[in-house]
């Protein structure tokens, strides 16, 4: 029984097929080569020789003297000749490409309102979206306990002093052990004064004030190094992207633009520009929004609990984002796009397979 469009069918079946075994043989010889490289290598030199090459010659031999007996030579070498200039066509005309990542919105360390002691929130001098220079004060804390150890080391000092001063005739020993004692005690009234001063947060820069919560502030206790917000001008917001290790020489090399889409304004695109890029391979996220078990690109361990263990190198890369000073963006997941300069896909194949062989198993 033969239904209609059986043979397209059938000759669909047959290529992908053919396809798929290759890929799983060449899959398992990589495989094998992680373990057991020169078998690996044999495997995968056996499947290119058995699956590609003896198929495809075998296929020619057959092809030709059948073409010969029907008399259509010139018709088979046109064919063949339209086919390799197509195929030699896709691999030398240059033609766009792009590099596609994740990265979170970030801000630099002095942009964070941060607390630089445990203390209590008493007051709010800045408001959400405000305006302010570098140096005002934003939140004021109080700590009751370090204001009376404050002033209990300054009636100790006092009264060491007084017994210095009762001593300096009569015991010149004890005056010594009576002066160090003070020397102690004033370091000590040093220290307690730069945390009373901390109490005061200020802005290290200038910028716009973001607090999310600043309603629920005031009676708040907070812990030294708790963020309530950030202080950004448009400078200073930039965003970290995580690069796939086989593809950062690509994006090293040649940047022609940088498109970008935050998650909570899919429909409008931005232009980024290039900062930096950090100097050394990682194998953590910056953060666990960009891995696989919070709905990211990247694969991370399924057996890290803070998900952000990674199963291969990435490269992180900072760019700067033409974001307005107001609104919440910090630690929001953006689209990125690396927009390169023409190039043929032959160019593209053979970098590919240089950078392939710079990977484990091949070093």
């Amino acid at each position: 029984v033969s239904a209609a469009g059986e043979a397209k069918w059938l000759a669909t079946y047959g290529i992908c097929a053919r396809i798929y075994r290759v890929f799983i043989s060449l899959f398992i010889a990589f495989w094998i080569a992680g373990k057991l490289f020169i078998i690996g290598v044999l495997l995968a030199m056996w499947g290119v020789l058995g699956q590609i090459v003896y198929p495809l010659a075998r296929s020619i031999c057959l092809l030709i003297p059948a073409v010969i007996r029907a008399n259509k030579m010139n018709r088979f070498i046109a064919v063949v000749s339209v086919a390799s200039i197509i195929f030699a066509s896709i691999l030398i005309i240059p033609m766009s490409h792009s590099t596609y990542s994740e990265g979170v919105v970030n801000l630099p360390e002095n942009a964070y309102i941060r607390a630089s002691t445990d203390g209590v929130i008493t007051a709010v001098y800045s408001a959400d979206g405000e305006s302010i220079n570098n140096g005002e004060i934003i939140l004021k804390l109080e700590d009751i306990e370090l204001e009376a150890r404050m002033h209990s080391l300054v009636a100790q000092l006092e009264e060491t002093r007084a017994r210095q001063q009762a001593a300096f005739l009569q015991d010149r020993s004890q005056t010594d052990i009576l002066k160090a004692k003070a020397l102690g005690m004033e370091t000590d009234i040093s220290v307690v004064k730069e945390q009373l001063a901390s109490l005061e947060i200020v802005s290290a820069t200038a910028g716009v004030v973001s607090l999310p919560m600043a309603s629920d502030l005031l009676g708040r206790y907070v812990k030294r190094g708790d963020v309530m917000g950030y202080v950004a001008g448009p400078s200073q917001i930039s965003a970290l992207v995580a690069v796939p290790q086989l593809d950062i020489d690509t994006v090293r090399r040649d940047v022609n633009s940088i498109e970008v889409k935050l998650s909570s304004r899919p429909a409008e695109t931005l232009t980024a520009e290039f900062i930096r890029e950090l100097p050394q391979a990682t194998d953590r996220l910056p953060n666990r929004i960009l891995g696989s078990t919070s709905g990211g690109r990247m694969r991370v361990d399924a057996r890290d609990e803070t998900g952000m263990q990674l199963l291969s190198n990435i490269f992180l890369v900072e760019i700067a984002l033409p974001l307005e000073t107001s609104g919440s963006y910090l630690g929001q997941r953006i689209y990125v796009r690396f927009v390169h300069r023409r190039e043929s896909l032959g160019n593209r194949l053979l970098d590919r397979f240089k950078q392939l062989l710079l990977m484990p198993p091949f070093v």
